[in-house]
């Protein structure tokens, strides 16, 4: 059995290229952080309105 793996996206152009040539990633996708993870500021992607922090 040939394993293969679908892997994200991390903006490496030069690493994406090398996994894709290596013939163990079935895809390379983009991820879209969730709101309030470190990477969302990033994206400019603002806080989920209903996700309300506990005092």
């Amino acid at each position: 059995m040939d394993i293969r793996f679908s892997i994200p996206f991390n903006g490496d152009n030069t690493l994406a290229e090398e996994a894709a040539a290596s013939g163990k990633a079935a895809e390379i996708y983009f991820a879209v952080p969730e709101a309030g993870s470190g990477a969302t500021q990033h994206f400019g992607i603002p806080d989920a309105a209903d996700i309300k922090e506990e005092a």
